[in-house]
């Protein structure tokens, strides 16, 4: 099967779908999910606020590093003080490991093995080093290595020319 270069993706965040070059993909999260490899907490364990709430910082957080990924100013007046420390503690990353951001928020896809997902950031490190960087605002767990394989196997797929992924990294 011939692979193209660079596939359209269509994302929608309100339903989390994905559809590449007009088909509907399968989330790399979902399919984990499926597979029994992620799971959330077991049901009634946490209430649907707090996992809303939970939910509600860490795209706060995600979007307040993005904009610092960028190398843009922050209006921390606009950061809720429970985003707050995770924004914190990436800008103090972002400090202490200095990086060329090369994609934020940026959408993948494997049209080979048909999959889609969204890597928070691919950055350029002064070492030579490109890694993929997944932000969380809770301790990782080991699902975060098999979700970043298949975001490092999706942009390796689309970018052929554009330098191979050296490691993946999950910061929190």
């Amino acid at each position: 099967m011939e692979v193209p270069a660079r596939p359209e993706i269509a994302f929608s965040p309100e339903s989390h779908v994905y559809r590449v070059n007009g088909r509907l993909y399968p989330s790399v999260t979902g399919i984990m999910q499926a597979a029994g490899l992620y799971q959330g907490p077991p049901n009634g364990c946490v209430d649907d606020a707090t996992m809303e709430r939970a939910k509600a910082i860490g795209s706060a957080a995600h979007a307040a590093c993005a904009i610092l990924s960028q190398g843009r100013a922050l209006d921390w007046s606009s950061v809720h003080p429970d985003v707050e420390p995770h924004v914190r503690a990436f800008e103090k990353f972002q400090r202490d490991m200095p990086f060329r951001a090369v994609r934020v928020e940026y959408p993948v896809a494997s049209v080979m093995y048909r999959f889609a997902g969204m890597l928070d950031l691919c950055a350029d490190f002064p070492s030579g080093k490109r890694i993929l960087i997944d932000l969380k605002t809770g301790r990782p767990t080991a699902h975060v290595a098999v979700q970043l394989a298949a975001y490092k196997i999706a942009w390796e797929e689309m970018h052929t020319n554009a330098g191979r992924i050296n490691e993946c990294w999950s910061v929190w």
